[in-house]
């Protein structure tokens, strides 16, 4: 099924960084990510990392990044989205895109 298919993308493709039980990770340095690095740089911050977000209800979400720059999951993982950073499963098969949405929203 799609969602079984998403599994195996989301662990080849994802789960480097969003791992464990709430598909979150450790810090990951600002420049990894290639969005506007304010957050991580302010004073109430000033970690120069930014935390990896858990996934648990990522389908339900709306406004992701700090700045809310992309819309939704669909937006995140559509390779013309023009918001900077997180180029991660841009390059992905539409299949393996619409299997990796499908799983996105079982978590």
């Amino acid at each position: 099924d799609r969602a079984s298919d998403g599994a195996r993308v989301f662990d080849a493709t994802c789960a480097g960084c969003h791992a464990g039980e709430g598909a979150t990770g450790e810090p990951i340095a600002l420049a990894a990510i290639g969005t506007d690095p304010i957050v991580g740089q302010s004073p109430e911050r000033g970690t120069g990392s930014y935390r990896v977000p858990s996934l648990r209800f990522v389908g339900d979400r709306h406004r992701l990044f700090a700045n809310g720059a992309v819309e939704d999951t669909r937006a995140l993982l559509d390779p013309a989205r023009r918001a900077p950073g997180h180029r991660y499963g841009l390059d992905l098969s539409e299949h393996d895109r619409t299997a990796l949405l499908a799983y996105l929203t079982t978590l």
